[in-house]
């Protein structure tokens, strides 16, 4: 928040997309490495973003005699990405063996040294499952949250009242805290109308470990199957005026967004959801408040909602297309900043 409204002081728009990157970048490795990726921070941040733009379905799986030719490229630009990966994260795991070797009072554990103590793990499989979590938990959370501010910034009667909201809950002396988001029915409506409208992941792959029966349909085992998770947050039979980002459709609704509820799936169901669903919808709504009750954004000098589009761009998750571009500045008293050790300049 500090970088935004520096550049806010300064009258220059930020990236709203890549500021979010960054700052879900820094969370999730700092989860997973404890201090973050350190001195490979900005190769990492590099490498990654390599990674999570490629995309995710390839011609050649489903006609493997293709394999060889790359006739698209995109195979051999993916393996580039992935020694790149595995060259920084081995550089990273050696660091933290040579740290802990060398320091006698080491007694800080993160899930790098969880997963470093199990015997259970080789390093490939190690870094193959970093790298899971580390694009399930960035690109996901950061693209959610660049689409409920594009559909703010279309609406600007939601955003006011979601503002309205946070002002009534939270006040304009402090900023929102964790504990606060259960009291805020309609900030977790926009929530779950983002993700309605705007899964992250459009599609989710399965695979058969059996034959059986769906829905009348034979599935011969080793069948992947993919769920349209995009289709069913649309489908004009289960929901009325499908396209239109109403997040009142969920106030005092059953409909849950957690995979019991069939008609919005956005992490999935049963044991195959998404095992970071909780932390998710924590942090999307957390940085969500943030953003909406802290800050004034504004669009560029000569734009007016009608001119925010809604263009998406697919990969490993949904982006959008084009660039959302913000002028970022403070909207509470400048002492509730300061009281939450934000170096606010310029106040």
């Amino acid at each position: 928040m500090s970088t935004a409204f520096e550049e806010g002081h300064a009258n220059r728009y930020i990236s709203f997309a890549g500021i979010m990157h960054e700052l879900f970048m820094s969370i999730t490795t700092r989860m997973m490495f404890r201090r973050g990726a350190g001195a490979h921070n900005q190769d990492f941040h590099k490498t990654m973003i390599e990674v999570s733009s490629s995309d995710f379905f390839f011609i050649e799986e489903f006609f493997p005699l293709l394999k060889p030719l790359d006739l698209s490229g995109r195979i051999k630009k993916l393996k580039l990405a992935a020694e790149k990966y595995y060259e920084v994260m081995e550089s990273i795991i050696d660091d933290r063996l040579k740290e802990k070797t060398n320091s006698k009072s080491y007694n800080e554990e993160d899930f790098l040294d969880v997963l470093l103590a199990m015997s259970d793990f080789t390093r490939d499989q190690l870094k193959y499952l970093l790298l899971d979590i580390i694009i399930g938990g960035t690109d996901t959370s950061s693209n959610t949250i660049v689409w409920a501010m594009t559909e703010l910034l279309r609406h600007p009667n939601i955003m006011e009242r979601l503002q309205s909201e946070l002002d009534d809950v939270i006040g304009k002396e402090r900023l929102v805290e964790e504990a606060d988001l259960q009291k805020l029915e309609y900030l977790q409506a926009v929530v779950k109308e983002t993700l309605r409208l705007h899964p992250i992941g459009v599609l989710a792959p399965h695979c058969s470990m059996e034959a059986t029966k769906v829905a009348g349909y034979d599935i011969p085992a080793n069948t992947r199957v993919t769920l349209n998770l995009y289709a069913i947050g649309r489908d004009p039979k289960v929901w009325e005026n499908p396209l239109k980002f109403d997040p009142s459709r969920f106030l005092n609704s059953p409909i849950d967004v957690k995979g019991q509820h069939y008609e919005v799936l956005p992490f999935g169901s049963g044991r195959r959801r998404c095992p970071g669903m909780n932390l998710a919808l924590v942090s999307v709504s957390y940085t969500l408040a943030q953003l909406v009750h802290a800050c004034s954004i504004s669009l560029p000098e000569g734009l007016t909602h009608l001119d925010v589009d809604v263009e998406e761009k697919f990969g490993i998750s949904v982006g959008r297309r084009n660039p959302l571009n913000l002028l970022i500045t403070r909207r509470l008293p400048s002492d509730v900043y300061r009281k939450a050790g934000l170096n606010v300049i310029g106040q």
